[in-house]
């Protein structure tokens, strides 16, 4: 029978946990089990635990600490990827900006839709923001470029004031032949007012008043034309200046190549253009006024200062290129109708009497066309006398 002390225990147990040892590297191998282990390998003390005292005079040697194993791969990070790392290099901008991307940003800008110009303080309840209303309108429903969508909306308004013009024009065109029965009527006027004669004064008014009638003239339409022009004109200016002016962020595409922008100046063409188209309208003016009138002289004058007024107004107020474009348009329709109602038949048609006739060229009276006279002379045998004049009939 073998009898086993507790040292020769203690041993044998010691002894065969070493070789059971050679299992714990792969197991320490697991990062779960790193930490346990590196606490278990730098401890100062090394604890037995065993039950028993331990007779053996060897002690258990504490192995080296291997290596941690790195399980990352080292991969090589392309610079390009590399994020900036100082604040600088983070909110750095560009100095140039890509014309692409300036293309792409410009061209999402939302179409006005109906209410954004009241949002904008604009479209008020006056003339010129009634007629910011109508713009804007015209615009949503037609989906025009905010360049046609001036010009159509001068067009149009301008369209609107023909029948006050004609009634205006057809009151003023009878006005020479009122002031011919009048006159005498605005002397006996005068001197029934030097006299004090009160009854003599209405009974001349009556008069008056009678002749005006007769004739079809009346006040209310001849300043009716005048006045709905005026509205119109200055509410288009006043309108469409205060859109540029703001600006609306609509307006800086036209929707045109030669005027990019309606709110800044103009270029010197389209000035020109304005200057000119501004001559003509003064010219074709004239033409309805009788060359026999004093003021004839006056309209002459102001057709020769007009378009360098104009050319000076728009420069020395830097008016907009949209508020240029919507004068040109107004004026160039007026040309238009204008045109249209100086031709003879038309202005029959409407009731307006003809145009009143041009004196003849000075320089044309001294070329001989037709004898006038052929006298002889008894005295002069045989010699003719001719007297030439082209106003003469045959």
């Amino acid at each position: 029978m073998i009898r086993f002390t507790r040292g020769a225990v203690n041993v044998r147990l010691y002894s065969k946990r070493i070789p059971n040892a050679r299992l714990l590297p792969p197991l320490i191998q697991s990062p779960s089990l790193k930490f346990e282990r590196q606490a278990r390998t730098f401890s100062p003390v090394s604890r037995n635990f065993s039950l028993w005292p331990s007779f053996s005079s060897k002690t258990p040697t504490s192995q080296p600490p291997e290596p941690l194993s790195t399980d990352v791969v080292d991969t090589s990070i392309p610079a390009a990827e590399v994020l900036p790392s100082t604040p600088s290099e983070i909110f750095a901008f560009p100095e140039t900006i890509p014309s692409d991307l300036v293309e792409t940003t410009t061209a999402v800008i939302a179409p006005l839709q109906p209410g954004d110009l009241a949002s904008m303080g604009l479209a008020a309840y006056t003339p010129a923001g009634a007629y910011q209303a109508f713009l804007e309108y015209l615009n949503y429903t037609t989906g025009l470029p905010w360049f046609w969508t001036i010009v159509a909306g001068a067009a149009i308004m301008r369209t609107f004031v023909i029948p006050f013009t004609i009634g205006s024009m057809r009151q003023t065109a009878l006005m020479p032949a009122v002031t011919k029965e009048v006159a005498p009527l605005r002397d006996e006027m005068q001197l029934a007012a030097a006299s004090g004669d009160r009854q003599r004064q209405m009974q001349i008014y009556l008069a008056m008043r009678d002749v005006q009638r007769k004739h079809g003239i009346s006040l209310g339409k001849t300043f009716s034309g005048i006045f709905s022009q005026m509205l119109v004109s200055v509410s288009a200016f006043l309108g469409v200046n205060g859109m540029c002016q703001l600006p609306v962020p609509q307006l800086t595409q036209s929707g045109v190549s030669w005027v990019t922008d309606l709110t800044v100046m103009p270029p010197t063409s389209m000035s020109v253009a304005f200057a000119s188209m501004v001559l003509v309208q003064t010219m074709l003016a004239s033409r309805e006024q009788d060359p026999k009138d004093p003021k004839a002289k006056t309209m002459k004058m102001l057709a020769a200062a007009a378009p360098v007024l104009s050319y000076w107004g728009i420069t020395h107020f830097e008016l907009s290129a949209g508020t240029v474009v919507s004068m040109f348009a107004f004026s160039f329709v007026h040309i238009i109708q204008t045109v249209i109602l100086q031709i003879p038949p038309i202005r029959a048609l409407v009731g307006l009497p003809p145009l009143p006739s041009r004196a003849n060229p000075k320089i044309l009276e001294e070329i001989p066309v037709i004898p006038q006279k052929i006298e002889e002379f008894p005295d002069r045998v045989g010699t003719v006398d001719l007297t030439w004049n082209i106003n003469s009939k045959p």
